[in-house]
């Protein structure tokens, strides 16, 4: 098991999340904690 897709953060082109990360971003609606992980 494993994830089935994966993102790439809009401006930071090199960064790639799971669809794990995707799910818990969109359920809590927070967004920012992608962004948060990127920019440190």
């Amino acid at each position: 098991m494993g994830t089935e897709q994966w993102y790439r953060h809009p401006i930071v082109k090199n960064t790639l999340y799971t669809d794990g990360i995707k799910y818990v971003a969109q359920k809590a609606g927070a967004y920012w904690l992608i962004d948060e992980m990127t920019f440190k």
